[in-house]
């Protein structure tokens, strides 16, 4: 649904991630590690870079130095983002279809999700996911902020978003499609 290129975008996370602050999107602080964590500020998410492949994409949330040895398996292979959290934060999940927010999932930080109406999203964080989906070339997608009481992070834009729970969304989805097959033809 979205182009090959747009796909392409979102392939290397720590590419994207480079895109998005090299356009004022925030985003907290990250850094990439292969094995050593040496300069990894705790609490941190840890995200494989390459979304392919058997695993596809990974986070593991790390408390502490202590955490790393809990994961050491996973972390073995391959680049990682590590990325600082921010304290008593809430992680959103915002769902778009083209330039429209059709839903936002409020969900803590690896907590069950719930559902809310997208209107709750404050102009300011709708603008920031809609710049995300235009720099990458996106229609479809979603993206994951990280926010405390102060700021608003984008810690991930997924080019395959599932968009359940969302009642709306196959309907809206279907329409996007028609509309897109109706300009091509």
């Amino acid at each position: 649904m979205n182009s090959v290129a747009a796909v392409r975008n979102c392939l290397d996370r720590a590419s994207m991630l480079t895109v998005l602050r090299h356009h004022k999107i925030p985003i907290p602080d990250t850094s990439i590690h292969r094995r050593a964590f040496r300069t990894l500020s705790f609490p941190a998410m840890l995200k494989n870079t390459v979304s392919t492949g058997v695993r596809g994409r990974r986070t593991l949330l790390v408390r502490s130095r202590k955490d790393l040895y809990k994961y050491s398996a996973p972390l073995r292979n391959g680049l990682w983002i590590g990325q600082k959290l921010v304290h008593e934060v809430l992680l959103t999940k915002v769902y778009v279809i083209r330039n429209e927010v059709i839903g936002v999932r409020d969900e803590g930080l690896f907590r069950k999700s719930n559902v809310i109406d997208h209107t709750a999203l404050d102009r300011e964080k709708m603008q920031t996911c809609l710049s995300c989906g235009q720099l990458l070339g996106l229609d479809l997608f979603d993206v994951d902020l990280l926010s405390d009481r102060e700021h608003t992070y984008v810690i991930d834009v997924n080019d395959f978003p599932s968009f359940s729970g969302l009642s709306k969304a196959p309907s809206m989805i279907a329409n996007y499609l028609l509309e897109k097959f109706e300009r091509e033809a």
